[in-house]
């Protein structure tokens, strides 16, 4: 990030990033991933890894986190902030992922933005995810234990994307969300 780091960014837009990225965005993965992983799981233990990718599994279900979390919550609060931003609500501000290694994330359309962040996010935590699985899942999980393990990954994970998401939403200045 730029000189100034977390400073840099104006008390609204981290109280908007505190609200709206991390309570509002934790609040709603416990009810989605609660629901989804209870229905997937429907009572039975969950092994950690099927042949049948349509068959609930930790391995799968964890992997596909992964890379739908990132998606849906980059067009979600991409277009949260745009909104905000059109009614003056935020102003945009300077970016501090004006630097080489973040220019690919600034895109002209949201969807290429939210493809770009999924790709990335999936990439980068993949080989981790699919370690920990093996190692720690093998004997899979009884129903529970997964739509606990599923709800607390899914709160983590976009506890970490979706304020990146925000802050890259709020700098981006030409770009339509």
């Amino acid at each position: 990030m730029s000189e100034g780091g977390v400073a840099a960014v104006p008390i609204e837009h981290r109280r908007w990033i505190l609200i709206n990225s991390v309570l509002i965005t934790a609040f709603i993965n416990i009810v989605i991933n609660t629901g989804a992983a209870a229905a997937g799981a429907r009572g039975h233990h969950v092994a950690w890894w099927t042949s049948n990718p349509f068959k609930t599994n930790l391995l799968y279900n964890t992997l596909g986190t992964l890379f739908i979390l990132p998606l849906v919550t980059a067009l979600g609060v991409g277009s949260a902030v745009a909104k905000e931003r059109g009614t003056g609500m935020l102003a945009p501000i300077g970016s501090p992922f004006n630097t080489r290694p973040w220019r690919w994330v600034r895109s002209a359309t949201g969807m290429r933005r939210a493809l770009r962040i999924a790709v990335v996010t999936f990439v980068a935590l993949a080989p981790l995810d699919i370690a920990v699985v093996v190692i720690f899942g093998r004997n899979g999980a009884d129903a529970s234990h997964f739509v606990m393990v599923q709800v607390l990954f899914a709160v983590l994970l976009g506890a970490v994307v979706t304020p990146l998401v925000a802050l890259v939403a709020m700098c981006d200045e030409g770009a339509s969300a």
